[in-house]
């Protein structure tokens, strides 16, 4: 789609395997010629590289052809110095499934909320520009394959600037459900994580990061290199990896001070650095590393099986602090329901 305006596209089925192929940018919005498209919605998409039950059969190389040429689900991207650029972009209610990537996100003024992505080689949604709003978002079942070499990122803020105004709500990234396509191929992908690529600044600007459950085995949960005056609260962490538990890092990084962060309400591990006006508070650390998870049964109505709720008699109930909460929890339930506010992702409502 270049340079085009005012349009919807609703409840239809996009894949390359139509035509006989399995790679390739299966959507894309890229103005060109200083031009710019505006006012567009994709809703209810299902959009694919291959049906499940062809990829069911993959092995290794055929997940790899994702990558040749880069397989991207929808693609946005836009040159503001040229004066292209994508506006008002609405990305609502798709189901995106095999593919290499979920959503890369290139541009500024994007939305993108009640999304499923599933079945992805390498990152769920990438986030390379600023005015980004994620909400509602459900990321399961990473694919990891032998002889790739990238990382894998439920979501990712990446790129060579510092990002600004980018919300992240209510998203869950589960690592592996029961209807992972292969299970050969699990594996735990980084939760909700901002990185700089090595040529260029670093850090997330007036940033939210709440009401997020990130259920992953792995170093990096919520992580946050060189961000200000950013605002984590309100999520649920949980796993463990090399002995230590799934962590939520605020942290500074190449050069980039973290400085006047907020850090409450989180169920998981925080790792942040004290001073320049950073402050954290009300949050619970599990230990996810001990035999049978005796903290996440006391916390959670079943977390094995992904339910992650929180149990009638939660250590977590009420234990909040009310002046540093979201208005509501990842389903949408007004806080607090009690006298205060709960801790984590979960607010537990009769």
């Amino acid at each position: 789609l270049k340079n085009t305006d005012n349009m919807i596209f609703r409840q239809f089925s996009v894949s390359p395997s139509f035509a006989g192929g399995d790679g390739g940018t299966i959507i894309s919005l890229s103005p060109s010629s200083g031009g710019s498209s505006r006012n567009i919605m994709l809703r209810d998409l299902k959009i694919f590289a291959v049906p499940r039950e062809v990829a069911a059969q993959w092995g290794s190389s055929q997940w790899l052809d994702l990558k040749n040429p880069e397989t991207d689900a929808i693609k946005v991207s836009g040159n503001t110095d040229d004066g292209e650029s994508t506006e008002n972009l609405q990305i609502i209610g798709n189901e995106i499934f095999v593919v290499q990537n979920g959503l890369n996100i290139g541009d500024d003024d994007v939305s993108a909320r009640d999304n499923s992505i599933d079945a992805y080689l390498n990152d769920g949604i990438k986030v390379g520009n600023n005015d980004i709003f994620l909400e509602n978002n459900v990321l399961t079942n990473v694919v990891v394959v032998s002889g790739d070499t990238a990382h894998h990122d439920a979501v990712q803020l990446g790129g060579s600037s510092v990002k600004n105004n980018i919300i992240i709500r209510s998203t869950k990234v589960l690592y592996k459900t029961a209807s992972h396509i292969n299970p050969l191929y699990s594996g735990s992908p980084q939760g909700i994580s901002q990185f700089e690529d090595g040529s260029g600044p670093t850090g997330c600007t007036n940033c939210i990061v709440e009401n997020n459950l990130v259920y992953t085995h792995h170093g990096h949960g919520i992580s946050f290199l060189g961000p200000v005056n950013s605002i984590f609260r309100g999520n649920t962490v949980y796993g463990c990896s090399g002995g230590q538990e799934t962590p939520i890092r605020v942290r500074t990084d190449m050069g980039y001070t973290a400085m006047n962060n907020k850090v409450y309400n989180n169920i998981g591990k925080v790792i942040m650095d004290a001073g320049n006006g950073n402050q954290q508070g009300s949050n619970h650390l599990l230990n996810a590393c001990s035999a049978g998870e005796s903290d996440a049964l006391q916390y959670f109505i079943d977390h094995l099986n992904l339910d992650f709720h929180l149990k009638t008699n939660s250590p977590a109930i009420d234990a909040g602090n009310n002046a540093q909460t979201p208005p509501d929890d990842f389903e949408g339930d007004l806080r607090p329901c009690g006298s205060d506010v709960d801790v984590g992702a979960d607010e537990a409502c009769p």
